[in-house]
């Protein structure tokens, strides 16, 4: 440490911009939480969910299709 004390207010400092750092990253809200939640999905699970949907989308399509020639 030199006479002004500056390595103790740096590590202050240091500390100070971690904690913040650490409250950025948290998640605020009902949209922040889904945001961490899709974070931790794996490749395969956000692939499986596409897939899903898309399936989805188009036995929507293919009953559209249907009713519409009758």
């Amino acid at each position: 440490m030199d006479v002004n004390g500056c390595f103790y207010k740096r590590g202050v400092a240091d500390v100070g911009a971690q904690e913040r750092a650490s409250k950025a990253s948290q998640p605020k809200g009902k949209l922040g939480s889904q945001l961490a939640k899709e974070r931790q999905q794996t490749r395969t699970e956000l692939l499986g969910q596409a897939s899903r949907e898309e399936r989805r989308l188009r036995d929507a399509d293919a009953s559209a299709e249907v009713r519409n020639y009758n």
